[in-house]
């Protein structure tokens, strides 16, 4: 991504104007980590120091991430904030705020990062022999009602909701060879389809 494409905000990759976003603000990637793209409220809500000298995150590269104020509580000024919605900090030497507006949260690296092939990343499940390559999900419009995980002791899980009064559910449990799992979907993406397989990291 070029400098230029930081100043300039493509409001149809905007997960939170193209309604990607849960009420916590974030959703599950392609590798199904789950990740925040706007201030991660339920995240705070439940922090025992929730303040605005609360640091709600940091970057790969050291920095601290605070909300959408100044520390000591004060507004951020207009334009404070540099392209990766970040400023100076005489502890820190620069933090990253997250912002009502694009880009909402840290939009690039400030500082350097030593090895960035090791940051930590979690790879898309891949079809096991006879499985299906999973096509990539798309978003609900305006969102889903009736949202329940459930998880049992044998390490089975299932996500059930409902959108546009139709029920849909992701469920999936382990299997025998590891990182497997054995998956069952009826989901938007598919229209309602039910959709089987094996699927690995």
């Amino acid at each position: 991504m070029s400098e230029a494409d930081l100043y300039h905000h493509q409001t149809q990759h905007d997960t939170l104007l193209t309604e990607q976003l849960d009420v916590c603000g974030g959703h599950a990637g392609r590798g199904d980590d789950y990740h925040y793209h706007v201030t991660p409220t339920c995240m705070i809500e439940e922090m025992k120091n929730a303040g605005d000298d609360a640091i709600i995150g940091w970057g790969f590269d050291g920095f601290p991430l605070f909300g959408k104020n100044n520390p000591d509580g004060t507004p951020i000024a207009d334009q404070a904030l540099d392209v990766c919605n970040g400023q100076a900090d005489d502890t820190y030497g620069y933090r990253y705020h997250t912002t009502d507006d694009a880009p909402y949260i840290i939009q690039c690296l400030m500082g350097d990062v030593a090895d960035f092939d090791s940051l930590p990343r979690i790879a898309p499940l891949r079809p096991a022999e006879g499985s299906l390559r999973m096509e990539p999900g798309r978003p609900p419009a305006g969102g889903v009602d009736d949202l329940v995980f459930t998880q049992s002791d044998s390490g089975s899980r299932s996500l059930d909701y409902s959108y546009k009064g139709e029920a849909y559910y992701i469920r999936y449990k382990p299997t025998d060879a590891q990182d497997c799992y054995e998956v069952e979907t009826k989901t938007v993406t598919n229209d309602g389809a039910v959709k089987t397989g094996v699927y690995c990291r």
